[in-house]
């Protein structure tokens, strides 16, 4: 999903979308969370997978030296993403749902880590993971109300762009394929 066409955006959007619906689905018998909490919940549950996402990556073995290096480096700033994330549920007293068991939500929405056989195979699932967080909290953010939750997504988001350039230069990809994103501007105020 390195490509930049409107069909490659229009397909993470999808499953971006599709993750989201996963990842924020609430425990067996409980209800839902609307508005700002929800949309919180969603964005601890994506980054609870992309934690997973890396963790399989790293204990795959197919990165070394260098590659390893970024993964770990990026594993830790996803799971300060996720304690960020966490702390303030509980500063807004929301509940925490539970972390996921497993990976499936990212594997049937980014399918392909049983197909990663070396550095490089690796580097495009993790390009890929950068990327359905990027569509993830840009589908997160525009609905969102408060102020700081909104700080808080677009400083992650901005980690998570940072991340797919630095993967797909890694990769001998363009970093930026396109200088300009198109979405919805989050009305302030």
């Amino acid at each position: 999903m390195t490509g930049t066409s409107r069909r490659s955006l229009l397909a993470g959007g999808a499953l971006a979308a599709g993750l989201l619906a996963a990842a924020g689905a609430p425990a067996a018998g409980a209800a839902p969370l609307a508005g700002d909490p929800g949309l919180l919940s969603s964005a601890l549950q994506l980054e609870r997978l992309v934690v997973l996402g890396y963790e399989q990556l790293l204990d795959g073995g197919w990165l070394s030296g260098p590659e390893r290096a970024l993964a770990r480096g990026i594993l830790a700033q996803e799971r300060m993403h996720a304690r960020t994330l966490e702390d303030y549920m509980v500063e807004i007293a929301a509940p925490r749902p539970p972390a996921p068991r497993s990976a499936a939500p990212l594997q049937s929405a980014l399918p392909g880590l049983s197909a990663v056989s070396d550095a490089r195979s690796a580097l495009t699932y993790a390009a890929g993971i950068e990327e359905l967080s990027v569509y993830g909290y840009h589908s997160i953010v525009g609905p969102m109300s408060d102020d700081k939750l909104v700080q808080t997504a677009l400083a992650i988001l901005c980690d998570e762009g940072q991340h797919l350039a630095i993967v797909r230069e890694r990769l001998g990809l363009d970093p930026v394929p396109s200088a300009l994103t198109y979405g919805q501007v989050h009305p302030t105020g």
